[in-house]
């Protein structure tokens, strides 16, 4: 009779891999592919660096602001004013006058308002009313400038655009 241990069994592969050659063929695999990616990322950078050249003229003068070509941009600026206004101003510190928002924060104002103390031009309740009087000073600001800008000011949808927002802040 044969001994059992000398020979192999018939169930066995010899090509059958055992889990540390597949983890190690594995991290083989891994490295080859870091290498050849940061070989092709080394070799790009200097087409990076083109993408990275930013012309950005400097910050706009007010005198600047007489070209018809900003005609777009002053039109947009009453607009983004007043989201800005209602994202911070209006519906957050807005709704510390309310009973739906309670004030954990320490400050003294905080804590009046929480209470419904509230003084009209400190902190908090200034800052809703500032914003709205920024939005009305864009607004004039900015309609008069289109009236000089645009060829036809009682035809301009930019100007009557504007206006609206203008007379909105005066109303708020």
């Amino acid at each position: 009779m044969k001994n059992s241990q000398t020979q192999p069994r018939k169930d066995n592969k010899i090509n059958k891999r055992t889990p540390i050659m597949k983890l190690s063929n594995a991290i083989r695999a891994g490295a080859v592919s870091l290498a050849l990616g940061s070989t092709l990322a080394l070799g790009a950078c200097d087409a990076i660096d083109d993408m990275l050249v930013v012309d950005n003229p400097e910050t706009i003068q007010p005198g600047e602001l007489n070209d018809e070509r900003l005609i777009d941009v002053l039109a947009n600026s009453p607009p983004g004013e007043l989201q800005d206004m209602y994202d911070e101003q209006i519906v957050w510190l807005g709704s510390m006058l309310t009973d739906e928002v309670v004030q954990g924060i320490n400050w003294e104002q905080t804590a009046r308002t929480s209470q419904r103390i509230i003084r009209y031009n400190e902190g908090d309740a200034d800052d809703m009313y500032e914003t709205i009087h920024q939005l009305r000073m864009i607004s004039d600001t900015v309609a008069a400038r289109l009236r000089e800008l645009v060829e036809d000011p009682a035809s301009s949808a930019e100007l009557a655009q504007t206006l609206v927002y203008g007379g909105y802040s005066y109303i708020f």
